[in-house]
């Protein structure tokens, strides 16, 4: 490929050098963003508001590493609600990039739902793209669950 073609390697506007993204890393920049957060009895950070807990865990197996930011919303749907909820679910993946969401049918009938983006961290990432992809992840999975509150009402609260 030549230097002209456009899926050609660049750097302009490139700011950085490649981080290690670590758990570390996750929690200063939400402190940066005053998001509130902690760390979960598996060493993973997870922020938190009313009705939704962002997760924010690595996997590794090997030389793969990837990052996981996993959406739980606490309100809880009954089964006559499923219709309506799966199209919601399904208008949401169709219509935006993130986060991809599923349904979860607990043990009573009831259901929530779990929104999932992935990245691969292998590599590293630079500071400024991680910093600017955790804001429009969080900004997404906090659409996800007023999309919810619009389309099916506030459902009941739970926990997943």
């Amino acid at each position: 490929m030549n230097d002209d073609h456009p899926l050609s390697p660049t750097t302009a506007g490139h700011t950085g050098r490649a981080i290690y993204l670590d758990q570390e890393t996750v929690a200063e920049l939400l402190t940066g963003f005053d998001i509130k957060h902690a760390v979960d009895d598996d060493g993973d950070v997870l922020a938190y508001w009313d009705d939704v807990r962002v997760y924010f865990m690595f996997r590794e197996e090997g030389e793969e590493r990837v990052f996981s930011v996993r959406t739980f919303y606490d309100r809880r749907y009954e089964a006559d609600d499923r219709r309506r909820l799966l199209s919601a679910v399904d208008d949401w993946n169709r219509r935006t990039l993130w986060p991809k969401v599923h349904t979860h049918t607990f043990e009573d009938g009831t259901l929530s739902c779990v929104g999932e983006i992935f990245l691969y961290a292998g590599f590293g990432v630079t500071r400024d793209h991680i910093e600017h992809s955790l804001k429009r992840w969080i900004g997404a999975c906090l659409d996800v669950d007023e999309m919810l509150q619009e389309k099916l009402g506030p459902g009941t609260p739970g926990t997943c």
